[in-house]
């Protein structure tokens, strides 16, 4: 696990920033959470501000699969004879 940096801006209300720029950020911070690192950011831009909304995204849904998976893990040991 390495504590990776992410830090940049692209001009708010430029016509040029597309969605695919946009989605790009926020693909960019998830990738960093799901590699497993730490993302620091100084959230000064709304390009930081997008990059860490990615990486929210990825844990939340990290949190949501690792749910499932207790859950389900419960239902499997539960069940009388499962195991025999």
């Amino acid at each position: 696990m390495i504590n990776i940096l992410v830090s940049g801006g692209f001009k708010d209300g430029d016509p040029e920033k597309s969605p695919k720029t946009e989605g790009f950020a926020r693909l960019l911070g998830k990738e960093v959470i799901k590699q497993g690192h730490v993302l620091l950011s100084a959230c000064l831009s709304s390009f930081d501000r997008v990059v860490a909304e990615g990486a929210k995204e990825e844990l939340e849904e990290q949190e949501l699969r690792r749910r499932y998976r207790k859950s389900h893990y419960r239902l499997c040991i539960s069940q009388p004879g499962a195991f025999s």
